[in-house]
């Protein structure tokens, strides 16, 4: 079992982003509604929770008030003092005037857009401005984006919503067009790694929860968290790196045993990108991320990486959206192997 110490939550990269968002608080030219787009585990949801807690911290009201020049009086270098009674509250996600909302199963239902609506239509409790961060916001259904527009069109006053998607593609044009759209990236390995360099953490676990989480940090602190987690994704890109050992017949048998076993599906094609992109890194002439890349002698052309990967993307997206029998999806990637 590795022995590591939990790690506080904290914005680790996506200055950028950050800085952009601070500005436009520090202006008051922010908008009521922000689209977050880009991988999970990024930090999305920290960074709009962090800008939430900014914007309402009771350390400094001033900063609401417009100055003579059109600026504010905004000093905090951080998502507000962290000190005070609505900063720790936000910071717990007990805060009266913040909400999230996740799909019940597969989907999100116009039921708890309603209830959102509902939410929204009252000022805030203790607060300036009250919040919601709708998470996946893809998979919202065709009714329940539809009665999205509404709050869109015709905001409450002293609102602000957050969606969180990894494919904005399956969001309405119409609500593309509406929100103020923002990119997240992968994080590079270095700032995670000076991150997790502040706790107690030895080197070597320090190396593997920076590989395997390439690049997203709320991977790192869900592994820096759970060992066993961490032990989960190295078993799984080792297993995925032993199937290019195995005939097909023992690569189906995997698959079958995989899919009748109670395991994220999401997680486990996640942990296969990681290898394969691994792999591409190696023919392309760069260093892998992962040792354990380099040790079965996989050697497949990068056409062929690229359609694997190309396969377990598109497999993924389906997941996401669709019922797709995970068996007979993970075969066709076993096919390509």
């Amino acid at each position: 079992m590795i022995k590591i110490s939990a790690l506080s939550v904290a914005i680790i990269g996506h200055q950028k982003q950050w800085q952009f968002l601070r500005k436009s608080a520090e202006l008051n030219r922010f908008n009521h509604a922000y689209l977050f787009w880009g991988q999970s585990h990024l930090g999305k949801r920290v960074i709009a929770k962090e800008f939430v807690r900014l914007l309402n911290c009771q350390e400094d009201p001033r900063h609401f008030s417009n100055s003579s020049s059109g600026q504010t009086n905004f000093t905090k270098s951080s998502g507000g003092c962290q000190k005070c009674w609505s900063c720790q509250a936000f910071q717990r996600e007990i805060h009266p005037d913040l909400i999230f909302i996740k799909s019940e199963g597969k989907e999100i239902k116009i039921s708890q857009i309603r209830h959102l609506q509902y939410f929204l239509s009252f000022r805030p409790h203790s607060s300036l401005f009250k919040a919601v961060v709708l998470e996946e916001a893809e998979r919202m259904n065709s009714e329940a984006q539809s009665c999205l527009l509404k709050t869109l069109e015709e905001p409450s006053k002293n609102s602000l919503l957050f969606l969180l998607t990894e494919h904005p593609r399956m969001l309405l044009p119409t609500i593309l067009s509406r929100v103020q759209t923002i990119k997240f990236f992968p994080v590079p390995k270095s700032e995670i790694k000076d991150y997790l360099k502040t706790h107690k953490i030895s080197s070597s676990n320090i190396e593997l929860i920076s590989s395997l989480s390439f690049g997203r940090p709320g991977l790192a602190l869900e592994f820096s968290k759970n060992p066993e987690k961490l032990e989960k994704a190295y078993k799984t890109i080792k297993e995925i790196a032993e199937m290019s050992q195995l005939e097909l017949a023992d690569r189906f048998q995997y698959v079958k045993t995989l899919a009748s076993q109670e395991h994220d599906p999401k997680e486990i094609l996640e942990s296969w990108l990681r290898y394969f992109r691994d792999i591409l890194r190696i023919k392309i002439g760069l260093p892998p991320e992962l040792e354990i890349s380099s040790s079965f002698g996989y050697n497949p052309s990068i056409p062929q990486i690229k359609q694997i990967i190309n396969s377990i993307e598109k497999i993924n997206f389906l997941i996401s959206s669709t019922n797709v029998n995970l068996k007979l999806a993970l075969e066709q990637i076993m096919l390509k192997i």
